[in-house]
Order: structure tokens, then sequence, then C-alpha cells
């Protein structure tokens, strides 16, 4: 187009940078390919319309050479016209002259009335000739006004296709700027994205550690109780147990019946 921004030069820049295959892009791709497509049936109908304007244009030179010489023919046709009436009058000179003359009267009188119908003949001749060719300007000259209003209407499509490919340029050019936008954000997502992955990778792996820890302690405890449970403090502080548990037991059935049991309770331990 006469902007100097062309839809192939758009469409054969770079392409944008690789992005994740997300639905929304997609969708937009598709839209990105059919506003593509209707630049270049937007550029095919300005070419198709050039060429049929070049063939008017071409036509119409045809047609005005085709004027020019029947308008020569017609100047032709008026001057011979007019030097068949020179000739006349030349004729009717010498006629009149003649008739002064005695001698030769007849035979002059004969060439005069030859030369008379010669000429009228010659004279219908260049009338009918001049009103054929008067009929062909007139003709030529409605052609031509036809072909120049034609031509008027093809240069309108032409400007009004060229004004179409250009507004559908620009709107693919903001439509492209646009993209790269959301493009460039996708991507600062992305990178988001892909930290908070690694910090909670990191945060697993760590957790995993302390998971790990926690089995050791408590692999270390199960050894530690039954270490004590094989030696004499071991059993003796389970027989401690087993007593405190018969007594509370005790303390249960009794407390319907001695409410002073109530205050006397002791406190349980908290047990991790």
């Amino acid at each position: 187009t006469d902007s100097g921004i062309s839809s192939e030069k758009l469409i054969k820049e770079e392409p944008i940078d690789d992005a994740p295959a997300y639905p929304q892009m997609k969708r937009e791709d598709k839209s990105v390919a059919k506003l593509i497509d209707r630049v270049r049936l937007a550029e095919k109908d300005r070419e198709a319309t050039q060429a049929q304007l070049h063939f008017v244009i071409d036509k119409y030179t045809a047609e005005m050479t085709k004027n020019r010489v029947v308008e020569k023919k017609a100047t032709d046709a008026m001057e011979e016209n007019e030097r068949l009436r020179r000739e006349l009058k030349d004729a009717q000179k010498q006629l009149e002259n003649s008739r002064e003359s005695k001698d030769g009267h007849d035979r002059n009188s004969k060439m005069v009335l030859k030369s008379n119908m010669e000429l009228a003949c010659q004279v219908a001749n260049l009338r009918q000739t001049k009103a054929g060719l008067e009929e062909d300007i007139r003709t030529m000259t409605k052609c031509a006004q036809s072909f120049e209003q034609k031509l008027v209407e093809e240069r309108a499509k032409t400007a009004e296709s060229e004004a179409r490919a250009n507004h559908y340029a620009k709107e693919f050019s903001a439509y492209r700027q646009k993209m790269e936008e959301e493009v460039f954000l996708l991507k600062k997502v992305i990178e988001t994205v892909d930290r908070e992955k690694i910090e909670a990778q990191a945060e697993v792996a760590e957790s995993r550690m302390t998971q790990a820890k926690l089995k050791t302690d408590h692999d270390e405890l199960r050894k530690i109780n039954g270490f004590l449970a094989t030696t004499a403090s071991g059993q003796i502080y389970e027989q401690l147990s087993k007593a405190h548990k018969h007594i509370e037991t005790l303390e249960k059935r009794v407390r319907p019946f001695d409410p002073r049991l109530e205050s006397a309770q002791p406190k349980k331990r908290k047990t991790g």
C-alpha cells in the first residue's frame, strides 16, 4: 500500500518468541491468521482493480486514437469540400466567361453542366460522409464519456481498496503489539510460577529431610524403650505405670460415693 507498510512485510517479520501452548494463545493465533487472510484478500482485490483500471485506460486511449483519426478524416473531407466549392466557383466563372464568348458556347455549356453534375455528386457524397463522421464522433464521444465515468468509478474503488488495506494493516499492527504485550506478561507469570515451583521444591526437600530426621529420632527412641524394657529399672518403671493406672481405675469407681476424692485427685501429667 501507499502507507509504506505492506502486509507481506508484516507477515515476513520475525515471529514472536515461543510461549506455552495455552488455549487462549491458540485462539488468538487463529484470529491473527484470519486477519492476515483478510489483508491478503484486500491486496488481491486492489491488484485486480488496478489491472482492470489499466485495461480501461488502454481501451480509452485506443478509442481516443480512433477519434483523432476520424476527426482528421472529417477535417480532410471539409478541406476537400472547400476545394470543390472553389473549383465550382471557378467553373461558374469559366461558365460566365464562356457565355460571353460565342465560340464554343455549346461545348462549354456541356462541360459546365457535366462539371456541375460531378460536383453535385461529390458534394452529396461529402455531405453523406460528413454526416457519418459526425455520427461516429458523437458515438465516440459518448463512449469516451462512459469510459471516463468508469475510470472515475474504478479509481474510487481502488482508493477504497487501498484505504481498507491500510486499515487492516494498522489493525494488524495494533493487534500484534497487543499480543506481544500479553506474551511479555505471560512470560513474567511463567517466571513467577517457576520461581515459586523452585521454592516449593526446596521446602519439600527440607520437609523430607526433617521427616527423615524425625524417623531417625523415633527409631532411637524405640531402641531406648526396648533397652529400658530389658533392664531392671525399666521393669520397675513399667510396674509403677501399671500401679498408677490401677489406682486411677479404683478412684474412678469410688469417686461417685466419696466427693472428697474429687479435690484430692492428683493432676494428670501431660505427655508428649
